[in-house]
């Protein structure tokens, strides 16, 4: 519960603050940047959930995603790779926590 509930601040948080003080008429773009597919808690209902509450409070948002299959340098190309797609949003769930700051 308090992880859906954190979630859902999370994605509304990005969807109203950075919505509402962009000049530009382009879309926010929001990318969730998963760690590993070892626990099936990501990519069965992590993601799932975070792309659903993300339509719903931003629909115009642009929405990526990318997992690192436990992978540090692969994530940090997955980042460099969102950032210059215009990702204003990176939700990271970090390979390592060294590597995550």
């Amino acid at each position: 519960m308090a992880r859906a509930l954190l979630l859902a601040l999370v994605v509304a948080l990005a969807a109203t603050t950075l919505g509402s003080c962009r000049a530009e008429p382009d879309r926010t773009v929001v990318a969730l940047l998963l760690g590993s597919e070892n626990s099936s808690r990501w990519t069965e209902f992590d993601e799932p959930s975070f792309r659903a509450r993300l339509e719903t409070a931003c629909p115009d948002c642009v929405y990526l995603t990318a997992n690192a299959a436990g992978d540090v340098d692969a994530q940090a190309d997955q980042l460099d790779d969102v950032l210059a797609d215009g990702a204003d949003v990176v939700v990271l769930n970090a390979v390592t926590s060294e590597r995550g700051e």
